[in-house]
């Protein structure tokens, strides 16, 4: 089995107006996945007629029409994403790719980031620096740190995948935060390599459905069913606040999207064991942060 070898899944609904820069960019990798399925999640738009004709160009790619739930939800996605999981599991992959259809990469993303796994035996998981690119302006940088992967560009080993159990389907989303904190319990690494550019996302994060502020609200109700640290919160928001259009409220927005959920006691449905877990790391960040110079606080977050 090549050291070169992976999968991806694409779980796409509605996603007409991107579905094509995405498939152009995965069609053009140095090395291109052994399968690459893209799940239809329901569209009612030509997504579905976009992903067919590039599946009869090219063998590697998979089109699967699903059904799930009539309105868009971070759950329905994550059963959409099971069964591309399902369709890719025969091959002889060493790396699994979660990648969302309103990204493009740069033609030789995956071969940098599969080469940081060479390096790494103990890297779970892996991924470039994305960056906002909205009616292709000037990219931005959203606001990241080397902890953490977007979902959308997620790269795991197989078998830290297999250890973890996959992506779990939650109602609120953060399934890939939890799948990070499950990496790091089973021993495993996650980091974003910022050396590794190239990859653009053309939709505002949270922005598919719903459009400012309710975005910044959900942001913020996530980061309560997750149980993130209170303190932690805090300055997540004001980095927010510099990095996150509009600036400056959608910090507020999140903040007030927290204590909202907190208000109404949104029940978490993720087990204790990953609440505590998540809970330690971010008060170790915390305190790091404190540390730090006044400047370069609200870049660590």
């Amino acid at each position: 089995m090549s050291d070169k070898s992976y999968v991806l899944v694409t779980a796409a609904r509605n996603e007409a107006k991107f579905i094509e820069k995405n498939l152009r960019s995965v069609v053009f990798q140095t090395i291109k996945p052994l399968r690459w399925a893209v799940i239809s999640d329901g569209s009612t738009d030509a997504t579905d007629e976009i992903v067919r004709e590039y599946a009869t160009q090219h063998d590697f790619i998979k089109f699967i029409r699903v059904d799930n739930q009539k309105e868009r939800d971070f759950a329905s996605k994550v059963f959409a994403l099971r069964v591309g999981f399902k369709d890719v599991e025969i091959y002889p992959y060493q790396f699994i790719g979660i990648l969302d259809a309103d990204i493009t990469l740069k033609p030789d993303y995956y071969e940098k980031i599969m080469h940081e796994f060479d390096k790494d035996p103990k890297l779970g998981i892996g991924g470039g620096l994305l960056m906002d690119c909205l009616d292709d302006d000037t990219p931005i940088n959203r606001g990241s740190n080397p902890w953490s992967v977007p979902g959308g560009i997620q790269l795991f080993r197989r078998e830290c995948f297999q250890k973890i159990g996959g992506i779990l389907p939650l109602r609120y989303g953060e399934e890939d935060f939890v799948a990070e904190v499950k990496t790091r319990m089973e021993g495993y690494k996650v980091q974003a390599f910022y050396n590794i550019t190239g990859a653009l996302h053309h939709r505002l994060t949270g922005t598919a459905e719903r459009k400012f502020p309710f975005s910044a609200l959900n942001d913020g109700l996530r980061d309560y069913y997750v149980g993130t640290y209170l303190p932690f919160e805090f300055v997540k928001c004001l980095s927010r606040m510099k990095n996150n259009r509009p600036f400056l409220l959608a910090g507020i927005f999140r903040l007030c999207g927290y204590f909202l959920a907190a208000v109404r006691r949104v029940k978490r449905e993720i087990p204790d064991d990953i609440v505590k877990c998540s809970q330690t790391e971010q008060r170790k960040r915390f305190i790091s942060i404190l540390k730090l110079p006044i400047a370069n606080k609200l870049n660590k977050i």
